[in-house]
């Protein structure tokens, strides 16, 4: 089952990156990457730890977003060990904060 962030606003600003980079990248594929993924979600929502770890990891990595943040905290929360990403900055980070959990 994927699993996803949200909270609810989250969410759609992670389904908005995925589906965006499909259609600019693979068109023909996008629509049915998006249906998969909204029939296949098991959403975790953010919790208010979870938040403040992301405000705390945002204003250490100065290259990340604040939604890259808080899939780092929802990651550090679950022991999530590994993560597929196009994002090398979010890798990099990920990287770091797995070695100081």
């Amino acid at each position: 089952m994927l699993r996803i962030h949200t909270k609810s606003r989250e969410a759609l600003e992670i389904f908005d990156e995925v589906v965006t980079f499909l259609r600019a990248k693979v068109p023909w594929i996008a629509q049915e990457v998006g249906e998969n993924i909204l029939e296949n979600l098991d959403l975790i929502r953010v919790n208010d730890e979870d938040f403040r770890t992301a405000w705390e990891l945002f204003n250490k990595f100065d290259e990340l977003s604040f939604t890259d943040c808080t899939t780092l905290s929802l990651l550090k929360r679950l022991k999530i060990r590994r993560v597929v990403t196009f994002d090398q900055s979010l890798m990099r980070a990920f990287e770091k904060v797995k070695r100081n959990s």
